[in-house]
């Protein structure tokens, strides 16, 4: 009876720590003009409290609107991202994807 009631404990302990994991979440750390031409520019970031970082991208609207251009990058092994983009207006979105579902978004407004 003792060691089925530490095995029960064990679990609602090791439940309770998963259901406490942090959220996943993104932030735009920088985006600024690369020096090379007048509308290239680099988004950077970081992704936290992902499960898998090897099935997470990072999808980025940069102008968003008309005149959109879209890119995908893959978040590294700590969660770091950046990406090279054209942009006119230097207005951007990025939305963290994992397992197929958008978990987290970020806006450089």
């Amino acid at each position: 009876m003792k060691s089925f009631l530490v095995g029960v404990c064990g679990i609602i302990t090791a439940m309770s720590s998963i259901a406490m994991a942090d959220e996943p979440s993104l932030k735009i750390t920088s985006f600024q003009l690369t020096g090379s031409r007048e509308h290239t520019a680099e988004m950077c970031g970081k992704a936290s409290g992902l499960a898998d970082v090897w099935a997470s991208r990072v999808v980025i609207t940069v102008d968003p609107g008309a005149n959109q251009g879209r890119y995908v990058t893959q978040v590294d092994q700590n969660g770091n991202w950046c990406q090279i983009v054209w942009a006119r207006t230097f207005r951007g979105e990025a939305e963290l994807w994992s397992n197929g579902k958008m978990v987290s978004a970020a806006s450089t407004k």
